[in-house]
């Protein structure tokens, strides 16, 4: 018996595997080949960038590199043999985090009673993955090796809270369908265990999933982070120094939220944009102030009263606005 708990599944998963790697675009297939100004040197490498999934995350792709940066991916003085240093691998993961999550996203299997459950998982802000993109770019504070390691400490604190939170979500429901398999043993019924046997995996893959995406997250830095909350002030938006990032908290107690970013949260491509362009006006903002913060107490008291000024505009701005949630009007009239 296969995982599914049928040899008739598996057989049907072998023809079909067969038929993939006719065409190229088999478990062997996928993966990068990794060529050195245009000669490939390594075929099909993951690289640490995502695991091989044909149901998650099929990827086929080409990194091309040139001979100025050997010494980042090991090359050696013959040219034959390579060994790519863990620091260009964190790089090249980084930069391609946005590709694995769309091909996460295009392959996922369709109809299954976990569809809510996958769109509910961690998500990475695409301003976040844009400022790890263009950090080498911008101007970088002066920190010491204990404000460096602070803010590793910190990076791992938020990772665990994170996988904590998001374990809190998935474990019970993984729990839930373990019980069922093993009452549908006892009883016999090899329709249910069939089809409970995918759930688990399908469950027990997803949990993969968050947690990969969680620690690719955490574990590698970002100039900028965004995040959605509380900050007991009137203030729209507000800057944490985090040691080397700036994490920006939007505040979810005011008309601008309400009326406006509440409203570019849905899923929808154009919706994401928005919220992608609103994030990084507010990661701007948020990282000079951050940079400014860093040089001198005098700069940092200008960006709080700064802060407080441009929130009011917001907030005045906003309050003129039809309110299309209460028939249109603005809360001025």
């Amino acid at each position: 018996m296969n995982q599914y708990g049928n040899n008739d599944i598996l057989k049907d998963d072998e023809e079909l595997e067969k038929a993939r790697e006719r065409y190229g675009i088999g478990m062997d297939g996928q993966g990068f080949s990794l060529l050195r100004e245009g000669r490939e040197i390594q075929a099909n490498g993951t690289f640490g960038i995502y695991n091989k999934h044909e149901g998650y995350n099929y990827i086929h792709g080409e990194i091309d590199f040139p001979v100025a940066l050997d010494r980042f991916f090991g090359v050696q003085t013959n040219k034959s043999r390579h060994n790519v240093h863990k620091d260009m691998k964190k790089a090249m993961a980084a930069h391609l985090e946005d590709v694995r999550l769309k091909a996460y996203y295009d392959n996922q299997k369709d109809g299954t009673e976990n569809n809510e459950l996958k769109e509910n998982g961690p998500k990475i802000p695409e301003s976040e993955l844009i400022g790890k993109r263009i950090r080498p770019l911008l101007k970088q504070p002066r920190l010491t090796d204990e404000e460096i390691r602070s803010a590793e400490a910190m990076r791992l604190e938020m990772l665990l809270e994170e996988k904590e939170r998001y374990e809190a979500l998935i474990s019970p429901r993984i729990e839930e369908v373990k019980q069922n398999l093993a009452d549908a043993e006892s009883n016999g019924d090899d329709e249910s265990i069939n089809t409970l046997t995918y759930t688990l995996n399908e469950l027990t893959e997803v949990q993969r999933e968050w947690i990969e995406r969680i620690e690719s997250r955490w574990m590698t830095h970002s100039p900028n982070r965004i995040f959605i909350g509380d900050t007991i002030s009137r203030d729209v938006y507000k800057m944490r120094d985090a040691g080397d990032e700036a994490h920006i908290t939007i505040n979810n107690q005011t008309e601008f939220y309400r009326k406006v970013y509440s409203k570019v949260l849905n899923a929808d491509h154009k919706s994401l944009k928005l919220k992608t362009l609103m994030d990084l006006m507010f990661s701007s903002l948020g990282y000079a102030e951050f940079l400014d913060g860093k040089s001198s107490q005098e700069k940092s008291m200008f960006w709080q009263v700064a802060r407080e000024e441009v929130s009011l505009h917001i907030d005045q701005f906003v309050k003129l606005m039809p309110d299309h949630d209460n028939g249109g009007e603005s809360d001025e009239s």
